[in-house]
């Protein structure tokens, strides 16, 4: 089916050349530095068409992904091919093994964890700083419209681009902290297991409540919103436990102690989260993020 999807989508292809049409006028570039340009901006267009197929489930993890198939399928050479994989690797997107080459990058449950349990404190903080922005009402205001925008593709019910609109919410609270080198690092370690829980989730649409997913970040909208930034944090700490817990259960149900050995040190009991919406204190609600 992946491949069939580039064979299949000539504006795929059209996108692709559109950049380095443009770019090969470049004033006063020799032969060597054009052609390095032009390799550099397709293989970004590649990097973005693969990005793509891969949250959209277009591929799966584990799946190889041929050097000699994609540069066919894309009617591209090689070298900007293997610059959009340099770019999917430092995403995480992708994996090199010895003698198989590039594959889909597979999360493991303690890959899962091991990424929560940095993304918690990172993100918390995140959540801090916007609440302590000097330009908050700015920050509140982008938050709000990134969870408007998400909960309105929630009610219509497009699982895919409910997916890509509760990323973009997250992004948009890591922008709102102000702080750049906080947000790359949160990107880097975010986008595969964002990948890879839309690719696990795919197939699954009738299982995910979207609507009540949604609903469940306005947790994280308020604590922006009206908490103190202290409090804010503590909020974004609990909040994205329970995400950790509930994403564990959905993707590797049948893992003894699994959530037993993901629930650290934060201890949620009853009335220390109070959901809004749909579902009710201590109910999943199949979140995602």
């Amino acid at each position: 089916m992946c491949q069939q999807y580039f064979v299949d989508n000539p504006t795929v292809r059209d996108q692709l050349y559109c950049n380095t049409k443009s770019m090969s006028k470049l004033a006063g570039a020799t032969d060597t530095e054009e052609m390095s340009v032009l390799r550099t901006v397709l293989g970004q267009e590649v990097a973005n068409t693969l990005r793509k197929a891969i949250f959209q489930g277009q591929f799966r993890p584990g799946q190889r992904l041929s050097e000699t198939v994609l540069a066919e399928r894309l009617k591209v050479s090689r070298a900007p091919l293997r610059e959009a994989f340099w770019k999917l690797l430092e995403e995480g997107l992708i994996t090199k093994l010895p003698h198989r080459g590039a594959i889909v990058t597979v999360l493991t449950p303690e890959n899962v964890i091991e990424i929560y349990d940095v993304r918690i404190p990172l993100e918390s903080t995140a959540v801090r700083l916007a609440a302590a922005s000097r330009d908050r009402p700015a920050a509140i205001t982008a938050v709000r419209g990134a969870f408007a925008e998400m909960l309105e593709i929630a009610e219509k019910g497009d699982f895919v681009a409910y997916l890509a609109a509760d990323y973009a919410f997250h992004q948009t609270i890591w922008r709102a902290s102000g702080n750049g080198r906080l947000q790359r690092i949160l990107k880097q370690i975010c986008t595969p297991y964002f990948a890879f829980s839309t690719i696990e989730s795919v197939g699954h649409e009738k299982q995910f409540p979207t609507a009540a997913a949604a609903q469940h970040h306005s947790l994280l909208v308020d604590a922006i919103s009206t908490a103190t930034p202290e409090e804010a944090e503590q909020i974004a700490r609990e909040v994205i436990q329970e995400n950790k817990e509930v994403f564990l259960r959905r993707c590797f149900e049948g893992v003894p102690n699994l959530v037993e050995k993901a629930s650290g040190t934060l201890a949620h009991g009853p009335g220390k989260i109070h959901f809004r919406g749909p579902h009710r204190n201590g109910e999943e609600s199949g979140l995602n993020s």
